[in-house]
């Protein structure tokens, strides 16, 4: 047995049973290759990915909100070696919602941000020099995310 952890992806479990099926197939293939033993931050990352971005396009908003809430979590952590998970994840995200052919855009995932993602995510684009879509417009989403904070967990 793998003593690997993950606080985020464990966080996002314990909190949003809609995750646990796309988890449980993402494990169900490292098994079926050998690898559960194996694993890596960024291919779970990726499965926590491939999860949100289903959510967005079928606009699973409570789902999301409950996700991002969880994460938030996290990243409110003060462990340090939490908040290099929480860039990690973040640069997966910013990464992969970047590409043109990307069915996601950041501004559909930056609603759902609280203070430290957004920081985070702030964070990786100031350090790669780049500038992801949707950043700019995030101060709304820091509001929006104090100002409903308490009623995300009430939807769980």
């Amino acid at each position: 047995m793998s003593k690997f952890k993950n606080p985020i992806t464990d966080e996002v479990l314990s909190k949003v049973s809609e995750f646990i099926p796309y988890w449980n197939e993402y494990m169900d293939e490292l098994k079926a290759e050998g690898e559960e033993n194996n694993r890596i931050k960024g291919e779970d990352f990726s499965c926590l990915k491939n999860f949100i971005f289903a959510k967005v396009i079928d606009k699973e908003q409570t789902v999301l909100q409950k996700t991002f809430a969880a994460i938030e979590s996290i990243a409110e952590s003060d462990k340090e070696e939490y908040y290099q998970d929480i860039l990690y994840f973040f640069e997966n995200i910013t990464n992969a919602t970047s590409h043109a052919d990307s069915r996601v855009r950041f501004d559909l995932i930056a609603i759902y941000l609280g203070p430290k993602s957004i920081q985070a995510c702030k964070e990786l684009d100031e350090y790669w020099g780049s500038k992801t879509p949707g950043i700019d417009n995030i101060s709304y989403c820091n509001e929006h995310y104090l100002k409903n904070r308490d009623m995300l967990w009430l939807a769980s």
